[in-house]
């Protein structure tokens, strides 16, 4: 069984030749093994990967914390975002207004506005 080495992350971009070949590294994407040969002429480039999750938008520090609880408030609740109406329903809609739509593709943001005013207001 072989011991897992380390992954490295490059801390700066360079273009460069290695080996007779073209080489670039790139910072936060171009990553290599600890003991890879790369690393005898470009050792200095590297560090060691430290992956970083992010929990509901935040970064897990890593800590073990109990998870925040959101404020309780008086308020009442926002109403809940609409839905996209369905493409058929918009065409058929904008058809029957005399709106005009093509029958495939993105339906333009004015008339699915239109649409959901209409709807909204009855």
């Amino acid at each position: 069984m072989s011991e897992e080495k380390a992954i490295l992350v490059a801390t700066s971009s360079v273009v460069g030749e290695y080996d007779g070949q073209p080489l670039y590294i790139h910072k936060g994407v171009t990553t290599v093994r600890d003991g890879h040969p790369l690393l005898n002429t470009f050792g200095a480039l590297f560090e060691p990967l430290k992956p970083m999750f992010e929990v509901d938008g935040e970064p897990d520090t890593g800590s073990e914390q109990e998870p925040a609880v959101p404020p309780v408030s008086d308020a009442p609740a926002a109403p809940a975002p609409a839905a996209d109406p369905a493409p058929k329903d918009v065409r058929a809609w904008a058809a029957e207004h005399g709106i005009e739509v093509s029958p495939k593709g993105k339906i333009p943001d004015a008339v699915v506005e239109q649409y959901q005013a209409a709807h909204t207001e009855a």
